[in-house]
């Protein structure tokens, strides 16, 4: 599935993602980030948290690296408004030269698996067997 994913902070846009990586029995759902911020995004979201007393999981500025806790203010939104909820807020973490992700976390049962049929086939075919051999 290529679906684009619109994602927003406190009510702004700043990127887009594509959602592709999951972990379906937890609700977890995550992905590359393209922002459309022009500020670092390392910079943009260490200040961010700071101001906002968002607690930061691992800093290492010589890197550009930043894993964050959920923040309240970013969501994810498909094309037609409906927010990819679950805990409240997402999370970001990445490096400078690597670029960044996003997870969500806790996104419901049965929305999960009508968003995303592709994830929990793909996690559902690792179990299963092929008796033909």
């Amino acid at each position: 599935m290529n679906s684009t994913y619109r994602i927003e902070l406190d009510g702004e846009f700043i990127g887009e993602t594509r959602l592709e990586s999951a972990d379906p029995p937890m609700g977890v759902i995550g992905g590359k980030v393209t922002f459309s911020i022009t500020e670092d995004p390392y910079t943009f979201f260490k200040r961010y948290c700071e101001a906002r007393n968002v607690p930061i999981n691992q800093d290492e500025e010589e890197f550009g690296f930043i894993d964050t806790q959920n923040m309240d203010g970013l969501k994810v939104f498909r094309a037609d408004g409906v927010e990819i909820a679950g805990v409240p807020g997402a999370s970001i973490c990445g490096f400078r030269q690597e670029g960044y992700e996003i997870t969500v976390l806790g996104v419901p049962y049965p929305f999960y698996g009508d968003e995303f049929p592709h994830h929990r086939e793909a996690y559902e075919k690792q179990f299963s067997r092929d008796d033909t051999d």
